[in-house]
């Protein structure tokens, strides 16, 4: 009887950790996603700004859609926003559960958020 206790308990210790691993695996994904959203985003400079020696800028709607772009590939949700200096973008990886269910969690929804701005601030020459 205590051999059969100890063994069921391993056995959902072992089973519940797989849950927690692929959670931490889905909160690894949205963090990468937010990241490099933001850096897409954040290399989407106002070309005309540029020319005309004013510091590096950006150009909102192009970094906002570079970056919703690339969360869209990477599979993950979220949402921008973009404006002459900066960024921000929040993500979402949603990651099924196979032995929460059980206890009535199908999935888990883990997010991460990051920042970009242009490389540096200084007039062009």
């Amino acid at each position: 009887m205590f051999t059969t206790i100890v063994l069921g308990t391993l056995m959902l210790f072992a089973a519940v950790s797989l849950d927690f691993g692929a959670a931490l695996n889905a909160k690894i994904r949205a963090l990468h996603a937010a990241s490099e959203a933001a850096r897409m985003g954040a290399q989407q400079l106002d070309i005309p700004a540029l020319h005309s020696g004013r510091i590096r800028v950006l150009n909102p709607m192009q970094a906002a859609a570079a970056a919703r772009r690339f969360l869209a590939t990477s599979g993950t949700t979220g949402t921008v926003a973009a404006t002459a200096t900066s960024v921000k973008v929040y993500a979402t990886a949603r990651q099924r559960t196979w032995i929460l269910p059980i206890v009535g969690i199908d999935s888990v929804a883990l997010t991460a958020d990051a920042t970009a701005s242009p490389e540096t601030a200084v007039p062009v020459p």
